[in-house]
């Protein structure tokens, strides 16, 4: 649940926030930003992604972008930040609004503190109290999904499916990091890499040349 800041708490958030102003009389910060021409602010404003509960705040902001002659990018909270940062990532999006700090550092942790790179091996990654609550939330769907759903199939819903491929770069990335994990996510795990199409795929990642973005440590 969400909870509203006080007073003090948000006095104190708005002093990391640069170029923010609080709103006299009213719960809100504002900050205005200045454009040399329409086309600069066209670019920054065509793309506008919302990742909110239902609230005023959205019918503000879908009328804001469209009077911008942008587009607004719903991401709904319910998904989880794996799949909420891949819309955000291939909206394009410029400009980002998010409902509550704890949701924000969720969407930013796992990605920010796990890169996704299928050929690093690192041993029991210490992460942030984010991210690993953000692990501990992807475990818990898999253990519930696969007890109510899986029977005694290997995958979240038995046969191989499309819930499956989505979680396939999550268990990659785990696996990456060296995150530890119990016993029905290591077999969940273990099916996901044993399959014949990711092997294949991550043989032929293997033989792509690292550049210098890229972590330098193979299997």
């Amino acid at each position: 649940m969400i909870e509203k800041l006080t007073a003090d708490q948000r006095a104190a958030a708005l002093k990391e926030l640069k170029g923010w102003q609080s709103v006299e009389g009213r719960d809100a910060i504002q900050r205005s930003f200045k454009f040399k021409n329409f086309n600069e602010a066209w670019g920054f404003m065509n793309r506008v992604a919302l990742m909110a509960d239902n609230g005023p705040h959205w019918p503000t902001i879908d009328f804001a972008t469209l009077c911008m002659g942008g587009v607004l990018v719903p991401v709904y909270p319910t998904l989880l930040p794996e799949g909420a940062a891949y819309i955000v990532n291939d909206s394009g999006a410029k400009v980002l609004f998010v409902q509550g700090e704890a949701r924000l550092r969720a969407l930013l942790a796992l990605r920010h503190e796990m890169p996704f790179n299928c050929r690093k091996r690192a041993h029991r990654l210490q992460v942030s109290a984010d991210a690993a609550a953000d692990v501990e939330r992807v475990l818990a769907i898999w253990r519930e999904t696969r007890r109510r759903h899986g029977g005694a199939a290997p995958f979240l819903f038995g046969d191989f499916g499309i819930a499956d491929a989505m979680y396939a770069p999550v268990v990659l990335r785990f696996v990456s990091h060296g995150i530890s994990l119990d016993g029905d996510a290591q077999d969940y795990a273990a099916a996901i890499t044993d399959l014949q199409a990711l092997r294949d795929w991550l043989d032929e990642a293997a033989t792509e040349p690292l550049s210098d973005v890229h972590e330098r440590m193979k299997p």
